[in-house]
């Protein structure tokens, strides 16, 4: 996200914007929070269940299916918006698997999970577990306090995530690092390529049949389906810069991983080097396109 750190305890970190129509990691290294607010943040008391005209959500908590064993989180899963009487409905994520329900945005329905890191080194981070619009405190991140939110944008088109953190300490804290990852699919394509372009990144179902990874024998209602992740729009308010790629521009603090689905939290807070800890600069992180194999994003 981009970085404009000013004399502020609480600010808003971060804008993304998400759309679904007929494994991501997304995040911002190496923030500086400086505080000086009047007052903590507060519970936003979001819905759970809610969605835009294109997308539905829900968050939860539960054991989520990842490589690395952080127990118990709250996640955000996604689903693209199939049936027109869900536009507008009090609830109108369904959750049914890929072939009865809306366009599924993760595997197993496991859903996107935040996680913050300060201080830079060997991985150390932690999810954020708090629900829509909650606010998420712990030792291990001292004085911080973070909350992330989702909710339509103005226009009802795109799924808004909003990350803010708050600092309730009279002394700055550097080097914090945060992101959502997750081992995505699109409908019934768990193969689906991504690909990052200036302004967004891109998964497209490509299976021509029906069934898990197109296994059926039946033609594919959900080909073509598209998950879009805009990460700088200005009619959306969204201004991010790449940090690593093709599109990086100077000053650029925002980078997002596609690759192997198990992958993606090793690469998460990996400062732009291989996740073995050395400075030689990470294709997994640097790469702006993914296909053929399971896929994960940050």
């Amino acid at each position: 996200m981009k970085s404009i750190f000013k004399k502020l305890r609480r600010f808003s970190a971060g804008l993304l914007a998400l759309m679904m129509t007929a494994g991501l990691v997304f995040g911002a290294p190496g923030l500086a929070v400086t505080s000086y607010a009047a007052q903590e943040l507060e519970d936003a008391n979001l819905p759970i269940n809610g969605g835009s005209s294109t997308t539905a959500w829900l968050w939860k908590h539960h054991t989520p299916h990842t490589p690395n064993n952080f127990g118990q989180i709250t996640t955000f899963e996604i689903e693209g918006i199939t049936d027109p009487s869900r536009i507008g409905h009090p609830t109108p994520y369904v959750g049914k698997n890929f072939n009865a329900g809306g366009l599924q945005g993760t595997y197993n329905q496991a859903g996107f999970s935040t996680l913050i890191q300060v201080g830079t080194g060997p991985l150390t981070a932690y999810n954020v577990n708090a629900k829509n619009g909650g606010v998420f405190t712990s030792s291990a991140i001292g004085n911080l306090e973070m909350q992330v939110k989702s909710y339509p944008s103005n226009d009802n088109k795109w799924m808004i995530v909003e990350y803010i953190l708050y600092n309730n300490s009279a002394t700055p804290v550097t080097d914090v690092y945060f992101g959502s990852t997750a081992d995505v699919m699109i409908a019934n394509d768990d193969y689906a390529p991504l690909e990052r372009k200036a302004n967004t990144v891109v998964m497209r179902n490509n299976q021509v049949n029906a069934g898990s990874n197109g296994s059926g024998s039946t033609p594919n209602p959900h080909r073509g389906a598209v998950f879009e992740l805009v990460v700088n729009n200005s009619l959306l308010g969204i201004h991010n810069v790449y940090k690593e790629g093709t599109y990086a521009g100077a000053g650029g603090d925002f980078r997002n991983y596609l690759g192997y689905w198990s992958n993606r939290v090793q690469a998460m807070f990996s400062h732009g080097a291989s996740p073995d800890g050395s400075n030689t600069p990470s294709p997994i992180v640097t790469k702006n396109s993914y296909s053929g194999q399971d896929s994960g994003i940050n």
